[in-house]
């Protein structure tokens, strides 16, 4: 293996990759793992470095410096690669993040004009009826209390309840 791999013929270059591929996959492939903590992105990086060694052994002078090429190769490939992984990452987070806002400021706008048209309705309840919703809604009187506060039965309240949330639930189409 002293000779420089570009001045070898095509059987001997075949059986130089498959012995060095040997000698230094495992070691390779532990190393990327420490940059990439992931077997098949690993194992997919790994494949790219010894293509990009091979694609580049005729540059290679002496067979002494086979394994620190590669291994450089491979520190610079792995580097690029969780740089392109955190670029990735920060379009992504800051897509969803732009995505979120959106449909935040847009739900609060639905929500805000169906609260707006929930109101609009309530003041067309009759005065009763208004009541017994707004004491048990917003104050969270029960049934008890309103019909004591009122003076009507607690029927009556239940009533006024029921036809208030049904004429809600109608005018929202629920």
């Amino acid at each position: 293996m002293k000779r420089i791999i570009g001045h070898r013929d095509k059987k001997e270059e075949v059986v130089f990759l498959e012995i060095f591929y040997q000698k230094y996959s495992d070691r390779l492939l532990n190393y990327a793992f420490g940059f990439l903590k992931s077997k098949e992105e690993t194992e997919e990086a790994v494949q790219d470095i010894f293509v990009k060694f091979w694609s580049k052994r005729h540059t290679i002078e002496s067979s002494d410096a086979y394994e620190a090429y590669l291994f450089v190769m491979a520190k610079r490939h792995l580097l690029n690669l969780l740089r392109k992984k955190a670029r990735e990452s920060f379009v992504t987070f800051e897509i969803h993040k732009h995505a979120k806002e959106e449909r935040s400021v847009e739900h609060q706008y639905i929500y805000e004009e169906q609260l707006k048209y929930v109101e609009k309705i309530i003041e067309e309840f009759p005065p009763k009826r208004k009541l017994v919703y707004e004491l048990k809604k917003n104050q969270g009187l029960t049934n008890k209390q309103i019909a004591d506060k009122m003076q009507i039965s607690t029927t009556m309240v239940e009533k006024h309840w029921r036809i208030a949330v049904s004429t809600l639930k109608d005018h929202l189409g629920k």
